[in-house]
């Protein structure tokens, strides 16, 4: 009878461990995580007392694993230790390691939320949105962040126990929504300079005095320039035709037009704003589309300097 009890427990732990909780938690509320996989307690089996214990926690090769599931899961740039899980046959999970912390990025299909996260929360809720997702980013109590986000058809958590600081876990909740909202793996790729830009056939290049400049391929088609100016961080992103500038905002409806003219050419540059203090400029030079974004606070002066200089690389 007492291996049973000890059995029956294990299996009540792994279902506690993998249970969800309710989105949109007020501060005060708990919510659970378990981010290892959960582990039934076992004794020697006998023949009349045996219960058998499943670990829900199955774990697999890679992304193609999750095609079942409607996961629309991927991996960040410079993760490490990565592994695949899928819980319960309905919940895909990516584990990995980043800067120092280990975070559990999940994607299922449906509503609930799958974060499995039980915890109370403290502070602010910080929100950083995609193309056509927005996502909630609360601070539990132990200093650990959880981010919470759907789209039409599933839903997605990613958590970390880890102290992260602010403008890191929005970058990554950011590259990750970016990730679900392409349909999985990562749809960004660095290169190591800007010539690894130069088969897409846009004329990009960062602004004079830019410092951490990185260089992606978004997709198939969009070069990408990541920089920063003046202590703000922007985006620039440039494409044959037209370029998803991969931000969505409600813009104020009084959009500015500057332009900038380099020799005998004149370049028209539409500016838009938002309520947030967030700037998206836009522009085309030949056949190409460009776009330049940034969450940062800039001056008004400072903001169309950049576009100019930035406009400049494209002529």
């Amino acid at each position: 009878m007492k291996k049973n009890q000890i059995l029956l427990a294990g299996v009540l732990a792994a279902a506690l461990a993998f249970s969800g909780c309710q989105s949109g938690a007020s501060d005060g509320e708990t919510v659970q995580f378990s981010q290892a996989p959960a582990q039934a307690a076992t004794e020697a089996p006998t023949a009349a007392t045996t219960v058998a214990v499943v670990n829900p926690m199955q774990q697999v090769q890679g992304l193609d694993d999750f095609a079942a599931l409607k996961a629309a899961l991927g991996v960040p740039e410079g993760a490490e230790n990565v592994e695949y899980y899928i819980i319960a046959d309905t919940v895909a999970e990516v584990n990995f390691i980043l800067n120092g912390a280990h975070y559990s990025f999940r994607g299922a299909a449906g509503s609930e939320d799958i974060s499995g996260v039980y915890e109370n929360f403290q502070g602010e809720t910080l929100s950083v949105s995609g193309a056509d997702t927005t996502a909630q980013i609360r601070t539990t109590a132990s200093g650990g962040r959880l981010a919470l986000w759907a789209d039409e058809t599933s839903t997605y958590s990613l958590y970390t126990s880890s102290e992260v600081e602010e403008e890191a876990i929005q970058k990554l909740v950011e590259e990750l929504i970016a990730i679900t909202e392409a349909g999985g793996a990562n749809p960004r790729k660095q290169v190591e300079n800007r010539e690894g830009l130069s088969a897409l056939g846009v004329r990009i290049a960062e602004p004079d005095n830019s410092d951490d400049v990185t260089y992606y391929i978004v997709g198939e088609n969009t070069a990408e320039i990541r920089f920063i100016w003046k202590d703000c961080e922007y985006q620039f992103r440039g494409a044959a035709g037209s370029v998803d500038p991969g931000v969505e905002e409600e813009w104020k409806a009084d959009s500015e037009k500057i332009e900038a003219e380099y020799d005998d050419e004149k370049i028209e540059i539409t500016i838009q704003s938002a309520e947030n203090g967030v700037r998206l400029a836009a522009w085309k030079t030949g056949d190409s589309a460009y776009s330049l974004y940034t969450k940062g606070e800039v001056s008004d002066s400072d903001w169309q300097k950049i576009c100019r200089e930035a406009a400049d690389t494209t002529k």
